[in-house]
């Protein structure tokens, strides 16, 4: 299929409403395909875009929804397995795709940047699309959230010159895209459930940077160790690539310098940069995913022969809104100052990242944490981990594993095992709670004036910080 000419294409997206398969929905809609799509019938935060699209999506999988006119079905891949609706598609002979190959064909047709990594690329891919689209260059972005400065939709699409698009490690997923430029945030080890060791994810990532094409762009993040390694295994066999390497030792291409905190900005000066930047987001590690996109963006314009305006970029970052559940601002409260946060994080780095910021950020307010572990092997696998990222929480409410799709609790392991070891550490405020909806009475009852609230995980326990927000604001 000519993924140029959609026009008229009957395309049915089975998963529709995940994360990527829903940006997906957006792009080929733009692009004119007459859509259909699937899945059950929770509400998902991508509910809101697609409802804009305005096409059928059906909340139950069935045989009828699969018929001969369509040109194509795509998978999300949490339905790979068993669905109904799959099966009937692959008996018909129509063309199937997953997720990751129908991304990888688009970017076949376009000169496309990957954003990869095992942490930051979401937010990175949207900083790095935010600056490009004030750029008012021809191109799309993707990326696997709800981005504000998109007008909270997941793609910006100003043109199909130049494809951006967050890339994602899991199962390989990203050996099915094509990348001209690579921005590669971070490695480390994760998915335990596919990859049993860190040498595997790492040289996941090396086959991936493979792929560029002769003179292709790495830029790199200097201040991971897994980065490095990855990256000097692929100099090893590809010396055509351009490296270049952004952090903040004094061995790298690009340095981030003069770090502050100004009125609730961090600020950072970049080399190459005549005026520092200042930036309205939470941690060190937003530092760098900022730096990354800025350095990117540039690299950019000089591969394509694009007119790059740093005092736009600059602006651009200033006013980056975030996106969603990335120290998502849920509520404010007008009187007692208190904030209610969500946030993604779900690997201990992350985590101990994520916390150390909002310490940093708010030195003086109690920080409570409610959080939800995602899959029962990367607990398992990083049990230790986790006990010690979430000691830096003055308050811990902990709750039931959230098993993903792919997985089953064997009974061995359970969200009340990581409330012990912690509470073995001496965190005396530390609770359990299985459904995190049961701990509301707990968060009311023992809120403060000026404390910070922050749901965190790869979990449904977002739901507390919003039903936490209608209970605190309902005298408002």
């Amino acid at each position: 299929m000519n993924w140029e000419q959609l026009t008229g294409r009957r395309i049915h997206i089975i998963g529709v409403k995940g994360s990527g398969c829903a940006a997906l929905a957006e792009i080929l809609h733009n692009q004119g395909a007459v859509l259909s799509g699937s899945d059950n019938p929770a509400n998902f935060y991508t509910s809101a875009i697609l409802d804009t699209l305005g096409f059928p999506i059906y909340h139950t999988f069935s045989e009828r929804h699969i018929t001969e006119s369509l040109d194509a079905v795509i998978y999300s891949a949490a339905y790979e397995r068993d669905n109904i609706e799959l099966e009937c598609a692959r008996r018909l002979g129509l063309l199937t795709l997953s997720y990751p190959q129908a991304l990888g064909a688009m970017s076949k047709q376009r000169f496309s940047i990957a954003v990869a990594g095992v942490h930051g690329k979401t937010t990175t891919t949207a900083l790095l699309g935010s600056i490009v689209q004030d750029q008012n260059w021809p191109a799309t972005t993707l990326v696997g959230s709800r981005v504000a400065n998109f007008g909270d939709t997941a793609t910006s699409i100003k043109g199909d010159k130049i494809f951006i698009a967050e890339t994602c490690e899991y199962r390989e997923h990203f050996h099915e895209f094509f990348p001209n430029m690579i921005l590669l945030t971070s490695v480390e080890w994760d998915h335990q459930d596919f990859y049993t060791d860190v040498s595997m994810i790492e040289t996941a990532f090396v086959k991936f940077i493979e792929k560029l094409p002769i003179g292709g762009v790495l830029l790199f993040n200097g201040d991971c160790s897994g980065v490095r390694r990855v990256t000097e295994s692929v100099k090893m066999l590809r010396s055509d690539i351009k490296f270049y390497s952004i952090g903040r030792g004094e061995d790298v291409d690009i340095q981030i310098t003069e770090e502050a905190l100004i009125n609730e900005y961090n600020t950072f000066c970049l080399t190459g940069l005549r005026a520092p930047v200042a930036l309205p987001m939470i941690g060190h590690h937003n530092v760098t995913n900022a730096a990354m996109a800025l350095a990117m963006s540039y690299l950019l314009a000089q591969e394509r022969q694009l007119p790059w305006v740093e005092d736009q970029a600059l602006l651009t970052v200033s006013r980056f809104l975030g996106l969603a559940r990335r120290l998502e601002r849920i509520g404010l409260h007008p009187t007692r100052n208190i904030l209610i946060l969500d946030d993604y994080a779900h690997h201990p780095s992350a985590i101990k990242t994520t916390l150390l910021g909002l310490k940093e950020f708010y030195p003086n307010r109690r920080l409570i944490v409610s959080f939800m572990s995602h899959t029962y092997s990367r607990t398992a696998s990083l049990f230790n981990e986790f006990v010690e990222s979430l000691l830096i929480a003055d308050v811990l409410i902990l709750h039931k594993i959230y098993g993903s799709a792919r997985e089953h609790s064997n009974g061995s392991l359970s969200g009340y095992d990581l409330y012990n070891a912690v509470k073995e550490r001496k965190l005396s405020m530390v609770f359990y709670q299985e459904n995190p909806l049961d701990s509301l009475f707990i968060l009311k009852n023992m809120i403060e004036n000026n404390d910070i609230v922050l749901t965190m995980g790869a979990g449904d326990n977002f739901i507390l910080s919003h039903a936490l927000r209608e209970e605190l604001w309902i005298d408002v």
